[in-house]
């Protein structure tokens, strides 16, 4: 492990800090918007501390389906929901090597890795994840997390929203569909040593994931989901919101001529 990647993977943290404390709640309730992570336990570390927190290993003790992995263990973060009790969302370094060795491909059987985390209910049966790996992400590999979310969209199917998360809904003014829990990302390193979205040329992106405000949108803009320009859900941007397949995205672009406007951008 070089010390490039210790340096990058605490630039991560930054970066992660930073997109996940953005307020991106509208309604009612909260005009201004309203940050979904709390992300206040997130710590500012220092290479070094980085480094230490790298080279915890496992106890044979520990969970084994955690340990398979790969190192970084101590890296991983729990960051918890500040709308809904006992969600979160966790952010793992997979498949990262000892120092002086070779990381070895992200293979298919990522999917069934993570899968076995929500069995053993590692992960809250609710709640999402970031995986970070040390590679280029390919088409194999977004295959690879399109069947993983398509598995646990399944899953919810049979699992109905608990008396906690309904009241935080109501609560909130912020009715949201399963579709938007439960899912996985996965980001190359090297997209989230610098937070992309503060680029003068990127615009600002906002996602819309309550149906209420989506069908609101559709009914100004006169059509339906699919007649929408489409945004990857891959799209680095779309990734960077956590958006979901579903959802819309809000794009504020600036004109000298019309000032700020918005364009929409179906998810999918």
């Amino acid at each position: 492990m070089s010390n490039n990647i210790i340096k990058n993977i605490n630039k991560t943290r930054y970066t992660l800090k930073e997109i996940l404390s953005k307020k991106i709640i509208f309604n009612e309730k909260f005009p201004d918007g309203e940050r979904e992570w709390n992300t206040d336990n997130i710590p500012d570390l220092s290479d070094e501390e980085i480094e230490i927190l790298f080279d915890i290993k496992t106890k044979q003790t520990d969970n084994k389906s955690l340990s398979d992995l790969g190192l970084g263990h101590g890296l991983f973060l729990k960051i918890p929901s500040n709308i809904f009790p006992d969600i979160s969302l966790h952010v793992i370094y997979y498949n990262f090597s000892s120092i002086g060795k070779n990381s070895s491909r992200v293979t298919k059987n990522l999917k069934d890795k993570i899968v076995k985390l929500y069995e053993e209910s590692y992960f809250n049966e609710f709640d999402s994840v970031i995986i970070i790996v040390n590679e280029d992400v390919s088409d194999t590999i977004n295959k690879t997390l399109q069947d993983l979310n398509n598995v646990n969209q399944n899953e919810l199917k049979s699992i109905e929203f608990n008396d906690d998360m309904i009241k935080a809904m109501d609560d909130n003014q912020y009715h949201l569909e399963k579709r938007n829990f439960r899912n996985v990302w996965i980001f190359d390193i090297n997209t989230l040593t610098n937070n992309l979205s503060k680029n003068r040329l990127v615009p600002e992106h906002f996602p819309i994931r309550e149906e209420k405000n989506i069908q609101e949108i559709l009914k100004t803009c006169n059509c339906s989901k699919i007649q929408l320009p489409i945004i990857k859900n891959f799209d680095i941007m779309a990734k960077y919101c956590l958006a979901v397949n579903g959802d819309i995205m809000r794009i504020d672009r600036v004109s000298k001529q019309s000032g700020t406007y918005p364009f929409y951008r179906f998810v999918r």
